[in-house]
């Protein structure tokens, strides 16, 4: 349903042929852009990489800064002559409605504010408006950026698909998980746990949900003059 005020560029959806809570998962992983993404978010070489994880009741944010990264081919001519450049991305997941908001700083290079809001849908048809805006490049390339939402989101379904029958009915075999799955294995704790208050008949918000918090620092948004 279009929204009023909304540029037109910004009312897409990108369909993921899965359940919303692996979509959750898959932003809060902010490491697989470096495979699925890599030609516009650069691949995994840096001088180091950090990931911190925090949450509440009702939030699990993921922040990964890294330090001396080859410039990717798609932001060359916005990151002039520099060779590398340093990233930090985040993702705060809002667990009881699906709401993902992300930045992703690249400096030199581009900054990206996303709103990606997971709506539950059937197993295999959940949907989500795709919402980019990039504020750091010039008015055309701030026009056509948000329709990167559709191939980037393409890139992402094919590779959760294949996850969401085992997501769905997990076996006994054990997760081979490394220290880049704090975030999703954080993620799938805080739901649990909502989801059975929820089944109990609790519906409330914990003492340290703070779900309408300022989220601009802690974005980084406001990194750069």
């Amino acid at each position: 349903m279009p929204e009023e005020g909304m540029p037109r560029r910004f009312q897409g959806n990108v369909i993921f042929d899965c359940i919303y809570e692996l979509v959750c998962e898959n932003l809060l992983d902010l490491t697989h852009a470096d495979f699925l993404h890599s030609s516009l978010t650069g691949d995994a070489l840096s001088e180091d990489d950090v990931i911190d994880v925090e949450s509440t009741s009702e939030t699990v944010t993921m922040i990964r800064t890294a330090h001396g990264r080859p410039i990717p081919k798609m932001q060359k001519a916005m990151a002039g002559n520099a060779k590398k450049q340093n990233v930090r991305a985040v993702t705060i997941t809002y667990v009881r409605s699906g709401l993902c908001v992300l930045h992703g700083d690249f400096n030199p290079g581009m900054s990206i504010r996303m709103i990606h809001p997971d709506r539950p849908g059937e197993p295999h048809a959940q949907s989500c408006a795709g919402d980019v805006q990039p504020p750091h490049l010039p008015a055309l390339a701030r026009t056509l950026f948000p329709l990167s939402a559709h191939p980037v989101g393409r890139q992402d379904n094919r590779a959760i698909r294949r996850q969401n029958d085992s997501y769905l009915r997990p076996t006994q075999d054990s997760d081979l998980s490394s220290r880049f799955d704090k975030a999703g294995l954080r993620y799938r704790k805080v739901y649990q746990q909502l989801v059975a208050r929820q089944v109990n008949g609790d519906f409330s918000y914990l003492a340290d949900a703070n779900v309408a918090r300022a989220t601009t620092e802690e974005l980084g948004l406001n990194s750069r003059p």
